[in-house]
Protein backbone atom coordinates (compact mmCIF):
# COMPACT_ATOMS: atom_id res chain seq x y z
CA UNK A 1 0.00 0.00 0.00
CA UNK A 2 2.87 2.41 0.77
CA UNK A 3 4.58 1.60 -2.57
CA UNK A 4 1.06 2.85 -4.46
CA UNK A 5 0.64 5.91 -2.16
CA UNK A 6 4.57 6.75 -2.90
CA UNK A 7 4.30 5.79 -6.62
CA UNK A 8 1.06 8.17 -7.21
CA UNK A 9 2.96 11.40 -5.10
CA UNK A 10 6.08 10.83 -7.64
CA UNK A 11 4.35 10.45 -11.00
CA UNK A 12 2.21 13.83 -9.72
CA UNK A 13 6.23 15.44 -9.66
CA UNK A 14 6.62 13.71 -13.30
CA UNK A 15 9.86 12.46 -11.94
CA UNK A 16 10.87 9.46 -13.81
CA UNK A 17 13.95 9.08 -11.61
CA UNK A 18 11.43 9.71 -8.40
CA UNK A 19 8.97 7.04 -9.66
CA UNK A 20 11.79 4.63 -9.74
CA UNK A 21 13.14 5.57 -5.77
CA UNK A 22 9.40 4.85 -5.40
CA UNK A 23 9.64 1.17 -5.86
CA UNK A 24 11.97 1.35 -2.71
CA UNK A 25 11.34 3.77 -0.54
CA UNK A 26 7.62 5.25 0.87
CA UNK A 27 7.63 8.85 0.28
CA UNK A 28 5.80 11.34 2.59
CA UNK A 29 4.32 15.35 1.49
CA UNK A 30 6.91 17.41 1.66
CA UNK A 31 7.22 20.23 4.17
CA UNK A 32 5.05 23.53 3.63
CA UNK A 33 8.30 25.61 3.40
CA UNK A 34 9.59 23.64 0.26
CA UNK A 35 8.81 25.85 -2.59
CA UNK A 36 6.93 24.22 -6.26
CA UNK A 37 10.77 24.98 -8.02
CA UNK A 38 11.51 21.46 -6.82
CA UNK A 39 10.17 18.34 -6.03
CA UNK A 40 10.95 17.04 -2.70
CA UNK A 41 10.60 13.57 -0.86
CA UNK A 42 11.38 12.86 2.46
CA UNK A 43 11.53 8.92 1.77
CA UNK A 44 12.36 6.30 4.04
CA UNK A 45 14.14 2.99 2.59
CA UNK A 46 12.83 0.10 3.81
CA UNK A 47 15.47 -0.77 5.74
CA UNK A 48 15.16 2.16 8.44
CA UNK A 49 17.97 3.78 6.67
CA UNK A 50 16.49 7.41 6.37
CA UNK A 51 17.31 9.21 3.20
CA UNK A 52 16.67 12.49 1.72
CA UNK A 53 15.83 11.92 -1.82
CA UNK A 54 15.88 15.71 -4.19
CA UNK A 55 14.29 16.32 -7.83
CA UNK A 56 14.72 19.77 -9.60
CA UNK A 57 12.86 20.50 -12.62
CA UNK A 58 15.62 23.17 -13.42
CA UNK A 59 18.80 21.51 -12.63
CA UNK A 60 20.50 25.18 -12.10
CA UNK A 61 18.47 25.96 -9.20
CA UNK A 62 19.38 22.37 -8.01
CA UNK A 63 22.41 21.98 -5.95
CA UNK A 64 24.82 19.13 -6.94
CA UNK A 65 27.05 17.83 -4.23
CA UNK A 66 29.81 15.57 -4.91
CA UNK A 67 31.82 14.27 -2.15
CA UNK A 68 35.30 12.46 -0.99
CA UNK A 69 37.07 11.33 2.21
CA UNK A 70 41.09 12.15 1.71
CA UNK A 71 43.22 11.73 4.81
CA UNK A 72 39.99 11.46 7.16
CA UNK A 73 38.47 14.83 5.79
CA UNK A 74 35.56 15.17 3.84
CA UNK A 75 35.55 16.88 0.69
CA UNK A 76 32.67 18.18 -1.07
CA UNK A 77 32.48 19.95 -4.28
CA UNK A 78 29.22 22.10 -4.52
CA UNK A 79 27.88 23.49 -7.77
CA UNK A 80 24.68 25.25 -8.57
CA UNK A 81 22.58 27.24 -6.13
CA UNK A 82 22.91 27.12 -2.29
CA UNK A 83 19.67 27.85 -1.45
CA UNK A 84 17.28 27.07 1.12
CA UNK A 85 16.79 23.49 0.02
CA UNK A 86 20.28 22.84 -1.06
CA UNK A 87 21.16 23.98 2.51
CA UNK A 88 18.77 21.35 4.20
CA UNK A 89 20.88 18.95 1.76
CA UNK A 90 24.00 20.10 2.76
CA UNK A 91 23.35 20.05 6.65
CA UNK A 92 22.51 16.73 5.97
CA UNK A 93 25.69 15.86 4.90
CA UNK A 94 27.71 17.32 7.13
CA UNK A 95 25.78 16.63 10.00
CA UNK A 96 25.81 12.81 9.88
CA UNK A 97 30.18 13.14 8.83
CA UNK A 98 30.31 15.39 12.15
CA UNK A 99 27.93 12.57 13.87
CA UNK A 100 29.80 9.74 13.06
CA UNK A 101 33.20 11.78 14.14
CA UNK A 102 34.05 13.13 11.55
CA UNK A 103 36.09 16.39 12.62
CA UNK A 104 37.01 18.56 9.51
CA UNK A 105 35.21 19.64 5.73
CA UNK A 106 36.54 21.10 3.01
CA UNK A 107 33.53 22.38 0.91
CA UNK A 108 34.43 23.93 -2.62
CA UNK A 109 33.05 26.60 -3.78
CA UNK A 110 34.24 26.82 -7.08
CA UNK A 111 30.99 26.18 -9.03
CA UNK A 112 28.45 27.87 -6.78
CA UNK A 113 26.32 30.82 -8.21
CA UNK A 114 24.11 31.50 -5.21
CA UNK A 115 24.09 31.29 -1.83
CA UNK A 116 21.06 32.18 0.45
CA UNK A 117 20.46 32.98 3.77
CA UNK A 118 19.99 29.60 4.86
CA UNK A 119 23.30 28.83 3.20
CA UNK A 120 25.37 31.53 5.17
CA UNK A 121 23.19 29.88 8.40
CA UNK A 122 24.51 25.83 7.76
CA UNK A 123 27.77 26.85 6.74
CA UNK A 124 28.44 29.05 10.23
CA UNK A 125 26.75 25.97 12.12
CA UNK A 126 28.77 23.63 11.16
CA UNK A 127 31.95 25.87 11.07
CA UNK A 128 31.01 26.08 14.67
CA UNK A 129 30.97 22.62 15.34
CA UNK A 130 33.85 21.53 13.52
CA UNK A 131 35.62 23.59 15.87
CA UNK A 132 34.03 22.55 18.93
CA UNK A 133 35.42 19.39 18.06
CA UNK A 134 38.82 20.23 17.62
CA UNK A 135 38.42 20.53 13.47
CA UNK A 136 37.93 22.43 10.88
CA UNK A 137 35.11 23.36 8.03
CA UNK A 138 37.21 25.46 5.10
CA UNK A 139 35.55 27.40 2.13
CA UNK A 140 37.75 26.73 -1.15
CA UNK A 141 38.20 28.15 -4.21
CA UNK A 142 35.29 31.09 -3.76
CA UNK A 143 34.99 33.24 -6.07
CA UNK A 144 34.74 37.06 -5.49
CA UNK A 145 30.26 37.48 -6.36
CA UNK A 146 30.12 34.66 -3.43
CA UNK A 147 32.24 35.95 -1.21
CA UNK A 148 30.82 38.83 -1.18
CA UNK A 149 27.50 37.40 0.14
CA UNK A 150 29.89 35.98 2.90
CA UNK A 151 31.12 40.19 3.71
CA UNK A 152 27.93 41.62 3.64
CA UNK A 153 26.62 38.72 5.43
CA UNK A 154 28.97 39.56 8.22
CA UNK A 155 30.32 35.92 7.90
CA UNK A 156 33.76 36.47 5.85
CA UNK A 157 35.51 37.30 9.67
CA UNK A 158 34.20 33.92 11.25
CA UNK A 159 34.91 31.48 8.55
CA UNK A 160 38.22 29.77 7.11
CA UNK A 161 38.80 30.44 3.80
CA UNK A 162 41.23 28.81 0.98
CA UNK A 163 42.03 29.78 -2.81
CA UNK A 164 41.58 25.85 -3.60
CA UNK A 165 41.18 22.20 -2.33
CA UNK A 166 44.78 21.41 -2.10
CA UNK A 167 45.77 24.94 -0.13
CA UNK A 168 42.44 23.90 1.75
CA UNK A 169 44.16 20.13 2.75
CA UNK A 170 47.19 21.24 3.24
CA UNK A 171 45.97 24.17 5.60
CA UNK A 172 43.59 21.30 8.02
CA UNK A 173 47.38 19.21 8.29
CA UNK A 174 48.59 21.73 9.92
CA UNK A 175 51.44 22.68 7.30
CA UNK A 176 49.84 26.45 7.46
CA UNK A 177 47.92 28.03 10.43
CA UNK A 178 43.93 27.52 9.64
CA UNK A 179 43.01 31.73 10.68
CA UNK A 180 39.84 32.31 11.50
CA UNK A 181 38.52 35.06 13.28
CA UNK A 182 35.11 35.55 15.07
CA UNK A 183 32.09 38.04 14.13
Amino acid sequence: MLEAVAAQRCERAGDTAARSLSAHASCVDPPPHINGRAAFFACVIRDRTAALAYYARDSQTMLQISQSVEHGILTLALGGQLNAEGAMMLGNIVTAWQSQGGRSTIIDLHHITYVGSAGLKVLMHHASAAKAAGGHLVLAAVNDPIFQVFDVGGCARALTFAPDRDEALRMIAGQQTVVSAGC
